[in-house]
């Protein structure tokens, strides 16, 4: 199985994603790791994992095994400041295909943050991300509509959950994605859930209690054109409890347009986003948008 056809919500934290599915990741604000939905936040949006050549010959054997190395840069266009500012990062995953709707994968990534072409000297610049694992399971329920399932680790190896200690995060996610117009619109929806194990109540870092568990609900409308171009609109509506019982929900949305290409074992990718909203107050106004993000990103990334 190729690596970019993998379940998309294979794992919460570091997962490949496709035209048709969410991605769902962790991020830590104010030392306090809490859910995030929105994929403006993360360093590998749309990540660029290059989809593995076909066999020459129908009789050459084809490996269960899948690797994808990545590099990526992205900056806020909407950010004011002698020196633009850039986020950059490189991945790398493997996966297995136990069968052809089951299968396992691992990946990592390492964060670094710029100013112009300096690296930014501050504390845990670079920074690693957790080690993420998981298996996931999809299948056809007609030619149009597909589902999966899937469930992750977390590994505390990233700088963020070595600093608050954070033991593990298990994850657990269902998705249901449709497609229309002989596969040019598609519409996917993502449920999950993640469990949060700390070492210590309270952030080392905030002083205020940690996250317990995390659900949410994520969808996305996109739209393929020729030659490799897409464009769509999303939302995510997520609610955290945390140790000491306290709850918080909040919403996000963000529009967006991606290109690429794929030459051989290599994919390039580029795309913008922007418009981009979040609020954790318990409002629920679907695709407000604001102009204090627009990001751009390209990214490269090869597979075999």
């Amino acid at each position: 199985m190729r690596l970019s056809t993998l379940t998309p919500f294979l794992i919460l934290i570091f997962t490949v994603a496709t035209h048709a599915a969410v991605k769902v990741a962790l991020k830590t604000t104010k030392g306090v790791t809490v859910a995030s939905n929105n994929p403006v936040d993360q360093t590998f949006v749309n990540k660029s994992i290059s989809k593995r050549p076909k066999a020459k010959d129908d009789k050459e054997p084809k490996s269960d095994w899948a690797y994808a190395f990545s590099y990526k840069v992205s900056t806020n266009l909407a950010s004011t400041g002698e020196k633009r500012r850039y986020t950059n990062g490189i991945g790398a995953d493997v996966s297995y295909s136990i069968t052809k709707k089951l299968s396992a994968s691992m990946g990592t990534a390492l964060n670094w943050k710029a100013e112009g072409q300096n690296v930014r000297n501050e504390q845990d610049n670079p920074a690693w991300d957790d080690l993420s694992a998981g298996i996931g399971y999809g299948d056809k329920l007609t030619e149009t509509m597909t589902w999966s399932v899937g469930a992750s680790n977390s590994f505390p190896t990233g700088n963020d959950s070595r600093a608050e200690e954070i033991k593990g995060v298990l994850g657990a996610s269902a998705g249901l994605s449709m497609t229309f117009f002989e596969k040019s619109l598609s519409w996917a929806n993502t449920v999950s859930a993640s469990k949060y194990f700390h070492t210590y109540e309270l952030s080392i870092v905030s002083g205020e209690s940690n996250v317990d568990t995390n659900f949410s609900y994520s969808t996305k409308i996109r739209y393929s054109f020729a030659g490799g171009f897409s464009t769509g609109v999303g939302a995510s509506i997520w609610t955290t409890t945390q140790i000491n019982g306290e709850k918080k929900t909040g919403l996000s949305s963000t529009a967006s347009w991606s290109g690429g290409y794929t030459y051989k074992l290599v994919n390039v990718n580029v795309g913008y986003s922007f418009g981009n909203y979040e609020r954790a107050d318990g409002g629920y106004q679907l695709m407000l948008f604001d102009d204090t993000k627009k990001i751009v990103n390209l990214g490269v990334g090869i597979g075999f």
